[in-house]
């Protein structure tokens, strides 16, 4: 198994910047607005951290 995991971040760590941006702003897509992951906390620290008066 290590050496699948290995093996797969060797591969990613040749890739362009360009490539990994992209694939991380993908990702960031599909945990923000697909699954919506945590966005009841990061709503909440929002209300904390900005009042309304």
């Amino acid at each position: 198994m290590y050496y699948l995991v290995y093996g797969l971040m060797y591969l990613i760590s040749l890739l362009p910047f360009f490539i990994l941006y992209g694939i991380s702003d993908f990702f960031a897509f599909l945990l923000r607005r697909v699954i919506k992951y945590r966005r009841d906390v990061v709503l909440h620290n929002l209300k904390i951290a900005f009042p309304e008066d």
